[in-house]
């Protein structure tokens, strides 16, 4: 299902949300996974109006996800990537009791809530249950698809973690932008100067050349 035309769709994460499954498509709509009278599985739109995203934001839009908060609310997290990384986390909650059809309300803060995004299994929780960690922060690392193939080191966005602080805060990294890059530099001379040495030593010694 595509939801420009409803015959190709596309989802790219769901949740279990008020004993059912919710699924999100590509282009933001929300399917409940429901079980017919006779048993078998089918899938319905949920109508909702379209996201609110600001111009400069819906270019870098990267991924979204669907978690229940800790007081029983669908959220929607938006995760703005540029260039690899990660700038910005915007939340919606859904709101289909006040709205119909329903709507994504965008929240300013979280309260003592923490999210950690994942692909298919977001989490909510009270940051009281995580001492040393802060509530009203989306706490991430890396997801990228690409991720999880075999890849060398010199993957720069492997560096993407850190904490988002809702509202006016922002978001402070883990690690530099550069740090995987230095690293792999490091790691690379490290391993001509070994391999420099034990030839040294191998041709001193008479052995066996090693190239």
């Amino acid at each position: 299902m595509d939801d420009e035309d409803e015959t190709v769709t596309v989802i790219t994460d769901i949740t279990f949300y008020r004993g059912k499954l919710y699924a999100m498509s590509y282009y933001n709509a929300i399917y409940i996974c429901d079980e017919a009278r006779d048993g078998s599985i089918a899938w319905r739109r949920f109508d909702t109006l379209p996201l609110n995203l600001k111009k400069k934001e819906r270019g870098r839009c990267d991924f979204k996800y669907l978690v229940e908060s800790t007081s029983g609310e669908l959220l929607m997290v938006v995760r703005v990537r540029d260039h690899g990384f990660t700038i910005q986390f915007i939340v919606f909650k859904l709101d289909d009791e006040t709205s119909d059809p329903a709507k994504w309300v965008r929240l300013e803060k979280i309260g003592n809530q923490i999210i950690f995004p994942r692909r298919n299994h977001t989490k909510c929780v009270p940051a009281i249950d995580f001492p040393g960690l802060e509530g009203n922060c989306v706490y991430y690392s890396c997801d990228l698809w690409n991720h999880f193939r075999v890849l060398p080191i010199d993957q720069s966005d492997y560096a993407d973690m850190g904490v988002y602080g809702l509202g006016r805060r922002g978001k402070e990294e883990f690690f530099p932008e550069n740090y995987i890059w230095s690293l792999h530099a490091e790691f690379r001379a490290f391993i001509q100067v070994s391999t420099y040495m034990d030839y040294t030593k191998s041709m001193v010694e008479g052995g066996p050349e090693m190239f």
